[in-house]
C-alpha cells in the first residue's frame, strides 16, 4: 500500500511539473 502511495505521489508531481511548464509557455 505504501509502495502505490509512493507511485500516485510521484506521478502526481510529474503531472504537476509537465502542466506547469506547459502554462509556463
Amino acid at each position: 500500500i505504501v509502495g502505490y502511495a509512493e507511485r500516485f505521489h510521484n506521478k502526481a508531481i510529474l503531472l504537476i511539473h509537465f502542466s506547469a511548464r506547459y502554462t509556463k509557455n
